[in-house]
């Protein structure tokens, strides 16, 4: 498990603002952690013994008890700025969130979980992460706590998570859903199974060793029993037995019948007739294959 996966934000204060060139803020502490996201200008930031000029885009995340101080180098400079902690525990710490060094005092800090890299987490985001930053915060005064805290989710996965490439279980997951969405639809005649599921761009037998190992069974299986549910719907309605058979692509009613005794347990008129009886009988509580 990659660090990123236990990401669990809280969030405590989300505040979006416009600085005038020269603006600075004085040195100070943090009971939590701050991402700071610009948008717009440029921000000067001294943090942990680093000096960061953060240009548009440019986002660093201030840990707790870390000194730090920031000014604005030019003018319209619009950052967003997010207090929060990684795990959510459902206790905020007590306010303020601020100590700044011509006030000391005591600081109710939380400490950063044992799994957070120790170094300095800063970058350059692009265009939809700087937005999406903004709509935390928008969210955040809204009194959306709910949705601002799962934009920030997505926010912090975005800047901070590892760019691995796509693994070999995430790419057969994903042709089984595609070979499942095929067969959902009706699937095609079972005659020309193999035909319609090359059009995935794979070979037959890849795609079923990846739709077994995601649902647990081959595709023609998988596809019989959306064929006998179809089946049992049709048959309430009145079709006989040789109408459903060919409507669902079975050319020899015969067949039909065995594989729905196979998986069903009765015959397709034994079945009707048990769910008839039940129909008129609600009290008997029949129960229903």
């Amino acid at each position: 498990m990659d660090w990123s996966d236990r990401i669990n934000p809280q969030l405590h204060l989300c505040w979006s603002g416009a600085w005038r060139r020269g603006t600075i803020e004085p040195p100070r502490l943090l009971a939590d952690h701050e991402l700071v996201v610009v948008a717009s200008g440029t921000c000067h930031l001294e943090l942990a013994g680093r000096s960061l000029r953060l240009a548009r885009g440019g986002w660093a995340i201030v840990p707790v008890g870390a000194w730090h101080r920031s000014q604005a180098l030019d003018g319209a400079c619009v950052r967003h700025c997010i207090h929060f902690d990684w795990e959510h525990t459902g206790r905020p710490p007590a306010t303020p969130w601020f100590r700044f060094a011509e006030h000391p005092g005591g600081l109710d800090a939380t400490p950063p979980p044992v799994w957070l890299p120790r170094e300095l987490l800063h970058g350059t985001a692009d265009p939809e992460a700087v937005s999406l930053a903004g709509r935390v915060c928008v969210r955040w005064r809204a009194g959306d706590r709910h949705g601002a805290r799962a934009l920030m989710l997505e926010l912090l996965l975005g800047l901070v998570a590892p760019r691995s490439p796509v693994g070999t279980d995430d790419r057969s997951a994903v042709l089984a859903t595609q070979v499942k969405d095929l067969l959902d639809r009706g699937g095609p005649d079972l005659g020309s199974l193999r035909r319609e599921l090359r059009t995935l761009g794979h070979s037959y037998e890849h795609l079923c060793r990846c739709f077994v190992r995601t649902f647990g069974m081959p595709p023609l299986r998988y596809l019989t029993l959306v064929r006998m549910e179809a089946a049992k719907r049709l048959l309430l309605d009145g079709l006989p037995v040789a109408t459903v058979a060919n409507r669902l692509g079975y050319s020899d009613a015969a067949h039909f019948t065995l594989l729905f005794r196979r998986l069903l347990g009765l015959a397709p008129t034994s079945w009707l007739a048990r769910e008839r009886t039940a129909a008129r009988h609600p009290s008997e509580q029949v129960t229903s294959t």
